[in-house]
């Protein structure tokens, strides 16, 4: 905490400076400290994550001379993936309120649901994120509460009937991000090892 204060404190006296030659190591630094707030409290991850997540989108546009950048922040990878998605394009989310987040998310943009697998969910009525918790309400279980990450399973029908469709391992995992459950660790600063360039012409192939 001591060291995000710092950093935060930092970045206050360097704004409008322009970028220094260890632009990139700074950013590099700043992703760590990020990483590092997962394993904060709730309360300290909201009151600070904005000013990280402003400070880290800044050193990025001044070290590539106009790059953009859009950042979603939350307590798992999978939140945080779908508040990138809400910050776009060149903004930022903190996510306060996981069920808001998910209320209104299908099924097919849960990590891991193709095109093909949603066609299966929607053979047994399941569309929705909601379709689970309406499940699990009918079954008495209301949010995350009755669940545990280091259990095998739990006692809910919905969990039971996605591992029959999708199989068990899926299944169990897609259930515990209709929780915003995500227990994938979070491995910062990687070294680049290949670098990528793609053309997206927007064509759809269906067939």
């Amino acid at each position: 905490k001591d060291y995000i204060r710092s950093w935060i404190k930092q970045q206050k006296q360097e704004d409008g400076t322009e970028a220094n030659d260890n632009s990139n190591d700074k950013i590099k630094n700043t992703v760590n400290a990020m990483a590092t707030i997962i394993n904060i409290k709730e309360p300290f991850l909201q009151q600070y994550a904005s000013a990280i997540a402003k400070g880290i989108r800044r050193d990025i546009q001044k070290s590539t001379l106009g790059c953009t950048a859009s950042i979603g922040v939350s307590t798992n990878k999978f939140l945080a993936k779908l508040a990138t998605n809400k910050a776009k394009p060149d903004g930022q989310y903190v996510v306060t309120d996981w069920k808001s987040l998910l209320r209104d998310l299908k099924l097919r943009e849960l990590h891991g649901v193709g095109r093909k697998m949603e066609q299966k969910l929607l053979l047994h009525q399941l569309e929705f994120v909601t379709d689970i918790w309406s499940v699990d309400h009918h079954d008495g279980l209301d949010d995350h509460r009755h669940y545990s990450t280091t259990s095998k399973s739990s006692n809910s029908t919905a969990e039971k009937q996605l591992c029959s469709i999708v199989g068990p391992t899926l299944g169990r995992k897609l259930y515990q991000y209709c929780y915003g459950i995500d227990d994938r660790p979070v491995v910062a600063a990687a070294t680049r090892k290949t670098i990528g360039a793609e053309c997206n012409y927007g064509v759809r192939f269906t067939k």
